[in-house]
C-alpha cells in the first residue's frame, strides 16, 4: 500500500513564539505545575507526595514505611502504572473494571479494596474519558480512607480552561510519543496548593539545554513530523522487527526536569489541540458511524454521557467479541488504516508486569472482557473524508 492512515499522533509545533501566552492553556489558578522527564516520573512523583501526606498524617498508624504503603490501580490500564508504583516503592492493588464495557473501576471496588496502608488511588483518564465518578463520590473515597487521589491525565491533556473540573489532588499529564500533546518527551505533575510543602520544586526547575542540543531534539521532531505522514508511515510498517506502538513494561528512571527546549514548545501545542475544532467534527462523524452499527458499542457504564468532551486521544469501540474485533483490525490495515487493540490485554495478563501469581490468578473479569474486545479509530488530522468513508466500508 502505497498510503497508512496511523493509529494515533499529531505533528508537533517547535514554536517558541510567545503569541499564545495571552491565552495560554497552561496557566493554573489552584495547582502548581512541576515538569519532568516523561508522564510515568510525574506518576511516581505523585505517589511519592501521596506517601509523603499519608505519613505526615497523625492519625495514620498502620504505615510505617513507604514500602508498607498501597496504591489502588485500575486492573486495566498502561504498565506504565505499575513502573510508577515501582519507583515509588509502593504495593500496587489491582481493581476490576465497574462493567465489561468500561475501562474504569466504580465506587464499590475502590472502596472495597481501601485499606489502612492505602495512600492513594490512581483514576486514570482513558483515551479522553474520565473516570465515572463525581466530585461527591471522590470525596465519599476520601472519608473512607483513600487519602489521595491522583488524577492520571496521560492521555486527556488537563488544560486550565478546565480546572474547574479537576478531582484530583495532584493531576499527571504526559508529553510522550502519540500523547495528546507530545513534545517526544516529558511530562507535568499539576499539584494542589494544599500539598505544595510535600513537593520541593526547586529540584524540578526547567534543565538548561545547549544550542547543539536544541537543534538535536529540533531535528528528532522534524523526522517524527515526516514519519507520520500517511505515505512515509507505509514504507515504515514494511521494516521487520520495528513493532510500532507496541506496549510493554519498563523499569522506572530517575525522576529529572524536563529540558527547556520541550517546555518553549508546550503552550503552542496545547493551545493548537484546544482549539482543533476540525477534530472535534471528525470525533462527531465517527460517532455516528458506530452509534448505527449494532456490532458495536461505546465504552462506558452511563452511555448518555459519552465522549463528551470530543476531544480524544482516539476514538475506542467495542467490539462483540475478541475474534470479531481481531477480525476488524486484519481489515483495517488492509484498508490502510491504523487501528490498535491498545494494551490488547488487562494488568494481570501482562507477563513482563511484576505481579504476584496471587495477583494473576484474582477474577477481573469486567478487565479482562474489556481488553478482548476493544480496538480504537484514527482521529487526527490526516484522517480524511476518504478515510472515514473507508471505515464505514470495513464497519459495513
Amino acid at each position: 500500500m502505497s498510503k497508512y492512515v496511523r493509529p494515533v499522533g499529531h505533528p508537533i509545533i517547535t514554536e517558541r513564539g510567545s503569541r499564545h501566552t495571552a491565552t495560554s492553556s497552561t496557566v493554573y489558578a489552584d495547582y502548581a505545575p512541576c515538569y519532568v522527564n516523561s508522564g510515568t516520573a510525574a506518576l511516581q512523583l505523585a505517589i511519592q507526595i501521596a506517601v509523603r501526606c499519608a505519613i505526615e498524617d497523625d492519625s495514620n498508624t498502620s504505615l510505617k514505611v513507604p514500602s508498607e504503603a498501597e496504591v489502588i490501580v485500575p486492573a486495566y490500564g498502561c504498565p506504565d502504572l505499575i513502573t510508577a508504583c515501582v519507583g515509588a516503592k509502593v504495593k500496587p492493588v489491582l481493581v476490576d473494571s465497574c462493567d465489561p464495557r468500561s475501562p474504569f473501576p466504580g465506587f464499590k471496588q475502590i472502596a472495597e479494596a481501601i485499606s489502612p496502608k492505602t495512600v492513594a488511588v490512581i483514576a486514570a483518564n482513558f483515551l479522553g474519558k474520565s473516570p465515572e465518578l463525581d466530585k461527591a463520590q471522590w470525596q465519599a473515597l476520601r472519608t473512607r480512607g483513600a487519602r489521595h487521589i491522583i488524577e492520571d491525565r496521560a492521555q486527556a491533556f488537563p488544560f486550565s480552561s478546565e480546572e474547574q473540573s479537576f478531582f484530583g489532588d495532584t493531576v499527571v499529564a504526559s508529553f510522550g510519543k502519540g500523547k495528546p500533546v507530545s513534545l517526544l518527551g516529558g511530562g507535568m505533575l499539576l499539584i494542589n496548593r494544599q500539598y505544595h510543602h510535600l513537593c520541593d520544586f526547586s529540584q524540578y526547575n526547567p534543565r538548561a539545554v545547549s544550542t547543539l542540543e536544541r537543534l538535536k531534539i529540533e531535528a528528532k521532531i522534524a523526522a517524527y513530523n515526516l514519519v507520520i505522514t500517511p505515505a512515509v508511515y507505509a514504507q515504515l510498517l514494511k521494516v521487520p522487527g520495528l513493532n510500532i506502538g507496541a506496549t510493554s513494561y519498563k523499569p522506572p528512571l530517575p525522576i529529572v526536569p524536563l529540558d527547556q527546549a520541550r517546555l518553549s514548545w508546550l503552550p503552542a501545542n496545547a493551545y493548537r489541540l484546544e482549539n482543533n475544532f476540525e477534530l472535534r467534527a471528525l470525533i462527531e462523524r465517527l460517532l455516528r458511524i458506530v452509534s448505527f452499527n449494532y456490532k458495536l458499542s461505546l465504552i462506558g457504564s452511563s452511555q448518555d454521557e459519552l465522549y463528551e468532551a470530543r476531544r480524544m486521544l482516539r476514538f475506542p469501540v467495542l467490539a462483540e467479541s475478541k475474534a470479531h474485533r481481531d477480525d476488524l483490525l486484519k481489515r483495517f490495515h488492509k484498508a490502510g488504516i491504523g487501528t490498535s487493540a491498545m494494551y490488547g490485554k488487562a494488568l494481570p495478563d501482562m507477563a513482563d508486569v511484576p505481579l504476584s501469581d496471587e495477583v494473576r490468578k484474582a477474577d477481573f473479569s469486567n478487565a479482562r472482557s474489556f481488553a478482548d474486545r476493544l480496538f480504537t479509530l484514527p482521529c487526527h488530522e490526516d484522517v480524511t473524508d476518504e478515510t472515514v468513508k473507508a471505515i464505514e466500508d470495513v464497519l459495513a
